[in-house]
């Protein structure tokens, strides 16, 4: 008997927020707000719903901006001390959209914005609560059951993961809990068309829990029908130290979350001309850019660490608006500024500009001398020409002086003068090599070229 695996995704994305969705303090704090106490009533922030139009937007869903509106979903939980949560039911922020995998589409359901819970540390029969996350701003993508197996699922996440990033919606980071993944997955015979009970587990935050746990119930449902057995709705738990999936309790339907209309946070109208603001810089199809940057000279996994990290394409893109050579600075930011700073969204980035303008259009020094003057702006916090001061940078563009280096240089590689000449590239770059080592990188890179061909010439005649 062969079987068919349905299995659909409910994703928590944490926005890029600087406050929770419904109270004034940020990510790090907890709020009177979200922890319910009496007298306390919601705010809306604005931002979180702007990045919940980006995402709904991005997706290719139907965009509610006329008439954004809240529900309470209420249930007792350890986690949710208010005893509801403020979500979107009744009218979600977007409906439908997909996702292209190349061979076939995801479609989603909708998209809604909702309120975090808190965070939960569970230790033997105890479980410690840190309340800080409770309220953050969260955008939830639920898809339909499209999925047939682990490796579209992951393919799916990885297209998402790049659109939360290179809109800058979220970093949706596993590691730092800021994408989370429930999972449903049902069984069913091949000759039947109706999907059977679905079970689910929740809260998964890395590709082999969720690996593991579609394996998992895969397994038990086909042994379930196998051996005739009635197939039963649970939610469960991945327990990370037991790598496992565990029943938590009978799976909830909807309607046992007695959802009602959320009364202390009127609707929200954005008119056209607002919502066309908030798409109009992320009207940008993710996959002609792609193409638009391999055909550059880009490889294809220098594209993919690009498009994954909205800062660092700014970046790239903002120099290559000056250089007009992608790779180049694509190597300036990726390979020469990301190794030397913790966090790349903190660099002084005009002076750091600045520098490489002058190395590459200016050709004032060498990429040596460059890196030197970064490492005194980043770690100094000083200015482009403080930094110069400091260092004591001056460029040599005596004619004479640079000869003599030149000259000297031809003499060390007399001996192999011979079959250099076979090469002129590869003998330029040894001579000039020579000449930026004996002037400490401050000999005129133009001028000391030019002063190699002229010398070169006589040394072929």
């Amino acid at each position: 008997m062969s079987y068919i695996t349905s299995i659909g995704l409910e994703i928590h994305i944490a926005l890029k927020t600087n406050q929770k969705v419904f109270a004034p303090e940020s990510e790090q704090q907890s709020s009177w707000i979200s922890l319910g106490f009496p007298g306390t009533l919601p705010t809306l922030n604005l931002e979180a719903v702007k990045k919940a139009i980006t995402l709904a937007y991005s997706l290719g869903a139907e965009v509610n901006y006329e008439n954004i509106v809240f529900d309470r979903k209420n249930y007792f939980y350890c986690d949710l001390p208010r005893g509801y949560q403020i979500t979107q039911y009744f009218n979600p922020i977007g409906k439908g959209g997909f996702i292209d995998l190349g061979h076939k589409k995801i479609f989603i359901k909708q998209i809604h914005l909702e309120e975090d819970s808190a965070q939960q540390n569970k230790q033997g029969h105890t479980v410690r609560l840190t309340f800080n996350r409770l309220g953050r701003a969260l955008a939830e993508v639920v898809t339909k059951p499209d999925f047939s197996s682990y490796e579209e699922i992951e393919l799916f996440l990885k297209k998402l993961r790049r659109i939360c990033n290179f809109f800058n919606v979220s970093t949706a980071s596993y590691e730092e809990g800021k994408m989370r993944v429930d999972l449903n997955v049902s069984v069913r015979k091949a000759n039947s068309e109706n999907l059977s009970a679905k079970s689910e587990v929740k809260n998964l935050n890395s590709l082999f829990a969720l690996k593991s746990s579609i394996n998992y119930l895969v397994d038990i449902q086909t042994r379930k029908l196998e051996e005739g057995e009635e197939l039963k709705s649970y939610t469960y738990a991945w327990v990370d130290k037991l790598k496992k999936c565990e029943i938590m309790r009978k799976k909830e339907e909807a309607t046992g979350y007695f959802y009602i209309p959320e009364a202390n946070i009127p609707p929200l109208a954005f008119t056209k001309e607002q919502y066309e603001n908030i798409i109009n810089e992320h009207n940008i199809n993710l996959e002609n850019l792609e193409k638009s940057l391999v055909e550059r000279g880009l490889k294809e996994t220098e594209v993919e660490h690009l498009l994954d990290n909205h800062t660092l394409f700014l970046y790239v893109q903002k120099l290559d608006e000056k250089l007009n050579n992608l790779k180049a600075s694509y190597n300036w930011i990726i390979n020469v500024l990301v190794g030397m700073v913790n966090d790349i969204e903190s660099i002084p980035y005009d002076e750091i500009e600045k520098v490489i303008l002058d190395v590459e259009l200016k050709k004032k020094f060498n990429s040596r001398i460059a890196k030197d003057i970064f490492k005194v702006i980043l770690e100094k916090k000083l200015s482009y020409k403080s930094a110069i001061r400091k260092l004591k940078v001056s460029e040599v563009s005596d004619d004479d002086a640079i000869r003599v280096w030149v000259r000297e240089a031809f003499e060390k590689y007399k001996g192999q003068l011979l079959d250099l000449l076979k090469n002129p590239p590869k003998l330029e770059r040894l001579i000039i090599g020579e000449c930026m080592k004996a002037s400490k990188g401050q000999a005129n890179p133009i001028k000391t070229k030019t002063i190699f061909e002229e010398l070169l010439l006589k040394y072929k005649i």
